[in-house]
């Protein structure tokens, strides 16, 4: 199976997830990366909106399509 160059994973994988991540009432849309240590928690306490990665919709986190969250990062917790 042939390597990516960006991050040493398959090309046929349709999304990547890193280690110690959590992720709860989240949708992870096709080939996203999701770095080392990210934390996801969607819920009813998050308003609506629109960014680069992301998009929040009544509680629920929507990872972008291709969209690349770096390590360490928080969303909606």
């Amino acid at each position: 199976m042939r390597k990516s160059l960006n991050w040493g994973i398959p090309k046929t994988a349709t999304c990547w997830c890193g280690e110690r991540c959590y992720i709860e009432n989240a949708i992870l849309d096709k080939n996203c990366r999701i770095g080392n240590d990210v934390r996801i928690k969607g819920g009813p306490h998050l308003e609506d909106g629109d960014f680069q990665t992301h998009a929040i919709c009544d509680g629920i986190v929507v990872v972008k399509k291709n969209a690349v969250i770096s390590n360490g990062v928080s969303i909606g917790c």
